[in-house]
């Protein structure tokens, strides 16, 4: 692992392994100092909880790995870990609670991401213990809206008298207090048109027969997830920032998938993701999972490529969840044209892993800062 920002990393992604059921113990004890980096660096990650399953169990088979754990640090890890527990099950009832509202309203709808991939989450110790999902950081509520497009979703959100924010995606609303939630006319954009395109013909011609139930709302199948959740990755990744969470729920959609179709789905995936250009991408993110939580060449995707897997991992581990933690990358300046600046010289580093959706983000940020302007009309 080349050019990675902390010294304190090995030690990180053994703790996952350990959350995970991959490894019984550390390879060592870790100091204080250690032991609040990685709560540092597992909350930057935004997988808090599923660390602290790791903790619990360091706790009952090798306890003197935790000795040095401050007492302080592990009652506020125990807080949070609760904290995240609750707030699934009150997410869990707010799912169910929308789709209702919309499904009476007339509209089709499934949950992106989420609460849906949350039911995917089991120890390896145990796959039918599905306890892990409840540890998983909760974000915001994702729809897809079958068959409409943004100035229908606003002109519904109107209706109910909703403040909003739209982009040419989804329309952000605050159906809930506390709650993010997002209506979706597609499930992503890339900026490249080309392969935009390619991805709502792909969006267009699923089949909703193949979703189903969850918890009372309706989720994607898992072959469609195999292409939409590393979409939602390149997309964060390239553009804002990508953290552990969202490469732990691919995790945990690989081993979910049933072993006699595996290799077809693989298949009919790579050669989607081929035909969307981000062969490159998965390659190195592949290389990421063989790394972080040591997943085996026969559960991948495809070959890794290190070079590749490097780069994503460095700047994963630099920027964290969503690039919140992005440091000097971080444009300071209020003016709209400055962050933007900021934000695509970033994306510059990251040329060699998708060229055409980096060249063509200037066109893409004026073309929606126009289209937010002139299509989008109080």
């Amino acid at each position: 692992m080349n050019n990675l920002p902390n010294t304190s990393v090995p030690i990180f992604f053994e703790l996952i392994q350990v959350s995970l059921g991959v490894r019984p113990a550390l390879s060592y004890s870790p100091s204080k100092e250690e032991w609040k980096m990685l709560y540092h660096m597992a909350g930057k990650q935004s997988i808090t909880g599923i660390c602290f399953l790791g903790v619990q169990t360091l706790n009952k088979q090798c306890p003197k790995q935790i000795q040095e754990l401050p007492m302080g640090l592990r009652m506020r890890w125990l807080a949070a870990a609760s904290e995240i527990q609750r707030q699934n099950e009150m997410m869990d009832m707010r799912c169910a609670e929308l789709c209702g509202i919309l499904e009476k309203d007339g509209l089709q709808v499934c949950i992106l991401k989420g609460q849906g991939v949350a039911n995917l989450y089991r120890s390896w110790n145990d796959t039918e213990d599905k306890s892990l999902g409840r540890l998983r950081q909760i974000g915001d509520i994702d729809v897809w809206v079958k068959d409409t497009d943004i100035p229908r979703l606003v002109h519904y959100i109107r209706s109910r008298g909703l403040e909003y924010k739209a982009t040419a995606t989804h329309v952000e609303c605050d159906f809930f207090p506390r709650v993010a939630v997002e209506l979706h006319a597609e499930p992503a954009l890339f900026r490249n048109i080309y392969y935009s395109r390619r991805l709502q013909q792909w969006c267009k011609a699923y089949d909703w027969h193949d979703f189903y139930s969850v918890k009372d709302y309706i989720v994607p199948s898992d072959s469609f997830n195999l292409i939409f959740l590393l979409v939602h990755m390149y997309q964060h990744f390239l553009h804002k920032g990508v953290g552990f969470r969202q490469m732990m729920d691919y995790l945990m959609l690989l081993y979910s998938l049933p072993v006699g179709k595996r290799q077809m789905l693989y298949e009919e995936a790579m050669h989607t993701l081929k035909s969307l250009g981000m062969q490159r991408f998965t390659q190195g993110l592949m290389y990421v999972m063989q790394e972080v939580f040591v997943l085996p060449r026969a559960m991948m995707l495809c070959e890794p490529r290190q070079k590749v897997g490097e780069i994503i991992m460095s700047d994963m581990l630099e920027c964290g969840n969503m690039g919140k933690f992005r440091g000097n990358k971080t444009s300071k300046c209020n003016c709209l044209l400055g962050r933007y600046w900021t934000s695509f010289k970033r994306s510059l580093v990251f040329l060699s892993i998708s060229p055409s959706e980096i060249l063509s983000s200037p066109i893409w940020s004026l073309w929606h800062w126009g289209w937010r302007k002139w299509r989008i009309r109080e």
